[in-house]
């Protein structure tokens, strides 16, 4: 099966999964557009490391070989030389992680370097769906969503001759597989093309996604605050605020002699951190760009989730709390 079969069909898989809608089947939408999103980068750099071994062969030969020969001969970019730039420590790297790919793609100017931090961060969400079972429900769709227009436009930024043309009778099949005409499917060039158009369509606008992400931040800011309220309103000592079970969150010396102890003392997160954070998220809905929407969502994400964690900890705790005193009223 060719590259972009297999782009063809784990894309096209995850379309009908995130149009089946449930969270589960969006998580292994997740997984399908990443391996989609590999094997046309893959690919793409397979082609960069070719062409310095074509030039060296054709030198060999006697044939002359410029620049221009390259480019019109090969499938290859004026840039393609870099590939041998990489030290060792760094083409292993290329060839063993995600992240290394992307790196070396960056690097050699082949894909823009503001793909990246998308590309990481839907690479962070795979990981945590594939390896360690944790589903974002709330901003998974969202996330599927990106990954479709991001893999679009990594076949949309694919060299024209990254793909074998075929046959009409091979065409015939590879249409079937890829949900195109016969046509189209018979040009390499056409038939990415005609890949990529599906997956947007099924993406839907982009331009929706920036307003869904700053929605999915100020739900998140909501359900924190909110946990905060319940936490104090169960804690056994007088007085005690969502601020106090805030700092008590995110407190790690040693155990406190008193709330009152925390009161004076600063800590990563604190109001004007929240007020922040709103407004971070009235950037991320005027975003024109849903990379740079998404980007400046990544950032909100690094620098919010350890405090997410940390105070939902303290809400399980508060409600482990009222669990058992209601456990002692029945006697039990």
């Amino acid at each position: 099966m060719e590259v972009v079969e297999r782009v063809g069909v784990a894309a096209l898989t995850a379309v009908r999964l995130l149009e089946a809608g449930s969270p589960g089947q969006m998580s292994i939408a997740l997984v399908l557009l990443e391996a989609a999103a590999e094997a046309t980068m893959r690919r793409r750099a397979q082609q960069e490391e070719w062409s310095p071994k074509f030039a060296d062969f054709y030198r060999g030969i006697g044939e002359p070989v410029s620049e221009i020969d390259l480019r019109h001969t090969l499938p290859v970019s004026k840039l393609t030389t870099k590939a041998w730039e990489l030290d060792d420590r760094s083409r292993r790297a290329m060839e063993k992680t995600f992240e290394g790919l992307t790196d070396y793609l960056v690097f050699l100017e082949v894909i823009p370097p503001d793909l990246k931090a998308p590309l990481m961060r839907l690479h962070e969400y795979r990981n945590e769906t594939y390896h360690h079972n944790r589903v974002r429900s709330e901003t998974l769709r969202t996330a599927v969503q990106l990954y479709l227009n991001l893999v679009a436009e990594l076949l949309e930024l694919a060299t024209p001759n990254m793909y074998e043309l075929f046959s009409r009778q091979r065409a015939a099949a590879f249409a079937a597989v890829l949900e195109i005409d016969t046509d189209e499917a018979r040009g390499a060039v056409t038939a990415q093309k005609a890949l990529a158009a599906k997956l947007r369509a099924a993406a839907g606008k982009s331009d929706a996604l920036p307003r869904l992400l700053a929605e999915d931040v100020h739900r998140r800011l909501d359900d924190v605050a909110e946990a905060l309220s319940f936490s104090a309103s169960v804690m056994p000592q007088e007085g005690v605020t969502a601020n106090d079970v805030s700092r008590l969150a995110q407190w790690t010396g040693n155990p406190l002699e008193s709330m009152e102890s925390l009161r004076g003392k600063r800590f990563p997160v604190m109001k004007a951190t929240v007020a922040r954070w709103r407004q971070d998220a009235g950037a991320i809905s005027e975003a024109t760009d849903v990379r740079a929407a998404f980007t400046l969502f990544a950032s909100f994400e690094d620098e919010f989730e350890d405090y997410e964690a940390a105070v939902a900890e303290m809400a399980s705790m508060a409600d482990d709390y009222v669990q058992h005193q209601i456990d002692e009223r029945r006697g039990k």
